[in-house]
This record gives C-alpha cells, structure tokens and sequence, in this order.
C-alpha cells in the first residue's frame, strides 16, 4: 500500500464532482487524426461515479494507496472494512487500462 499512483490522462470534473476520464482510443497518432477528421471523437469518455472520482481526485502523483483510503474513509460516512480492497481494485482496473501508473514512495 505504499504505492503512489500517478495520473497518464486526461479529465475533467463536473460540477456535481464526477469526474470524466478522457483516454485515446488508438495509440498510433494517423489514427487518431484520421478519426478526428471523419468527425468522431478518439477519445474514450469514462465517467466514475461519486467514490471512482474521490479516488481519482485523491491520485494526485503526492499520495499512496493507503494515504488516499485514509482520506476517502473520512469522506465517506459508513464505516467499510473493505474499502482499502475496493479502492485497491479500482486502481488496478485504472491501471489496466493504462490511466494510472504506479510509482513506489520512498
């Protein structure tokens, strides 16, 4: 849990406090151009809900893993044993699907 996760794209918070996560649909960049210019979108829109975009708020390259459950269990009003796994698990998805990237603190 000593793990810092780091932000690898771009988003955006509305002003109810979700977030949208902005990733590439395609790596190659004559992809992205070329579906920019038939008039789509090459961005993938994820929108998190209210505790996806706390955690994603809290990532801000400074905090890890553990520091940020810390934070989101004194946001959240219940008592959940199983928020750090949670939390853990939503990092990882992130992860896999190249959002975040993980750097050790020291």
């Amino acid at each position: 849990m000593d793990w810092i996760p780091i932000r690898l794209i771009a988003w955006e918070e509305n002003p109810e406090g979700c977030v949208t996560l902005f990733k590439r649909k395609f790596k190659q960049d004559w992809l992205t151009r070329l579906v920019y210019r038939m008039g789509k979108d090459p961005d993938l829109k994820i929108h998190l809900d209210e505790y996806g975009s706390l955690v994603w708020i809290a990532c801000d390259g400074k905090k890890t893993v553990w520091q940020i459950c810390q934070i989101l269990q004194e946001q959240v009003d219940k008592r959940d044993d199983s928020f750090p796994q949670r939390t853990m698990q939503f990092l990882q998805s992130l992860l896999g699907r190249g959002c975040i990237r993980f750097d050790k603190s020291e």
